[in-house]
């Protein structure tokens, strides 16, 4: 049962709507349009919008039409037989640009956000796992060095769009790969021969991690850091990091009850001499390799952070 089970068929050419109850200045509703297709609509006071850079997949659409001498941005999920998480999908949307009142403004945020989800969506929506809530505790923990030591965008988090290393700031030409260890580490994976490769400045970042109870006082959870980032970061990173983390896949309530202890980091410089199987040196006939590196020979590549 959901929300749109509530709306009959309409008329061709009609929405049937259900009002939102919103704190937000502007009026939504839950939707569903003659063609049995749902989703939500929001009032605008103009038809003049560019959305061309939403995200149009074939199972999200959105459009700007008149619905009874009302102009209204429409988002319609059409393909059949899927089972989508719809409604946290569209509450996710609402409540992320509840607070804006400017009405371009909340275009511009419900594009990024909506792309973000499209994103995810691409890729598969899947529950985190254990380690992978831990290596995305990792990535979090970089942000705050990232920003602050750093003095980087947040726009240069770019793991969770698959690049190659997690962060990449072309201003600078450096990047950072951000790995989970063991609570003592004494080797790393490398996953491709493209991630220890890169044209400017490389580190190879390594966070000790380990599972842990709640009651522990170094305990920690993706929500805990999470929150403390949001109090870190200025308004307009807060709609990158909420962007980000919906395309890694965090769902709050997912990870509330994984409680994990995270290290201090081990920086390596991934020099010309460092250890490394990248594309220029591996045979044409070998299209993927991982490998794994032996921290104990890695300490001539020792670094530290630092702007």
């Amino acid at each position: 049962m959901t929300i749109w089970d509530n709306l009959k068929l309409p008329a061709q050419g009609a929405l049937a709507l259900i009002m939102i109850d919103t704190k937000s200045n502007f009026m939504w509703s839950w939707a569903k349009n003659s063609e049995g297709h749902i989703g939500f609509v929001i009032e605008l006071s103009s038809k003049d919008h560019d959305i061309s850079s939403f995200e149009q997949t074939k199972e999200l659409v959105v459009d700007i039409k008149i619905f009874d001498g009302q102009p209204m941005l429409s988002v319609f999920f059409i393909k059949e037989g899927e089972q989508r998480p719809l409604e946290e999908l569209f509450l996710d949307l609402i409540t992320k640009t509840s607070h804006i009142k400017n009405e371009y403004e909340l275009i511009n945020h419900l594009e990024k956000r909506f792309n973000a989800w499209c994103f995810l969506f691409k890729s598969g929506r899947k529950k985190l796992k254990t380690n992978e809530i831990l290596g995305l505790a990792a990535e979090l923990t970089f942000i705050k060095k990232w920003v602050s030591i750093l003095d980087e965008s947040i726009e240069d988090w770019v793991g969770p769009l698959k690049k190659h290393q997690d962060f990449i700031s072309i201003k600078n030409k450096r990047a950072f790969e951000i790995k989970l260890g063991s609570w003592e580490p004494e080797s790393v994976g490398i996953s491709s021969m493209e991630q220890l490769d890169f044209d400017g400045e490389l580190y190879l970042i390594i966070y000790p991690g380990k599972t842990s109870d709640k009651n522990e006082s170094g305990a920690l959870s993706l929500p805990l850091i999470v929150e403390e980032l949001e109090g870190l970061l200025k308004p307009d990173d807060l709609l990158v990091l909420t962007n980000r983390l919906v395309a890694a896949g965090y769902e709050k309530k997912e990870c509330e009850d994984v409680f994990f202890e995270i290290g201090t980091p081990l920086v390596f410089e991934v020099s010309e001499s460092f250890p490394k199987l990248t594309r220029e040196v591996i045979p044409g006939e070998i299209k993927k390799c991982t490998y794994t590196l032996n921290l104990a020979d890695l300490d001539p590549y020792k670094s530290e952070l630092k702007n």
